[in-house]
């Protein structure tokens, strides 16, 4: 990116003047120093092109120790080599993950991709697991998808088989947050 004076900015007549052209000279040097320190951010963004204290910030992150002898190069390697060792994350793994914390009926999964969204819900039955599965989700999912995670609360269809009587021993919370044993 070509980066012009900070005179030029200026309308023709004013950069005659003496007073701007020294305001602007010293404006100049405060401004190529925050060029730089915005490029070396930036370029710290990326492993492949961080520096030394960007990969140091790396390693802080992923809890890698730095080994005295090793080069730049090596402790970016390590570094990508950490972050790739979960990948690929697939849709078979996530639902993988999902039946061994809630059970095989334990949650519905919907992924509409081209929406970036997911929605797992998960049953009653499975409720205790959702901080876990609310874990696994923060951890494993991309950073671009939406995620709407909820319980599933009782519904009419699954209280249509008890009797007035059987509902009518339990408060309205109970009905709706608890799993209600048949009959």
């Amino acid at each position: 990116m070509e980066r012009l004076e900070i005179i030029e900015y200026l309308p023709l007549f004013m950069q005659d003047y003496k007073e701007l052209k020294e305001i602007t000279r010293t404006e100049q040097k405060e401004i190529n120093t925050l060029w730089e320190e915005c490029k070396i951010a930036l370029e710290n963004s990326f492993i492949s092109t961080a520096n030394e204290k960007g990969i140091e910030k790396y390693e802080s992150i992923f809890d890698i120790l730095k080994h005295a002898d090793a080069t730049l190069e090596e402790r970016k390697f390590r570094i990508l080599t950490h972050m790739n060792g979960q990948l690929p994350y697939t849709y078979r793994a996530l639902e993988n993950s999902l039946t061994t914390l809630c059970g095989k009926n334990g949650y519905k999964l919907e992924l509409d991709s081209d929406n970036y969204y997911i929605s797992v819900k998960v049953e009653l039955t499975a409720k205790n697991n959702v901080e876990a599965v609310r874990e696994l989700l923060h951890r494993v999912l991309p950073a671009n998808l939406v995620l709407d995670l909820q319980l599933i609360y009782n519904q009419y269809k699954t209280l249509a088989k008890h009797t007035h009587g059987n509902l009518a021993t339990h408060t309205h919370r109970q009905i709706r947050n608890e799993v209600l044993k048949s009959g």
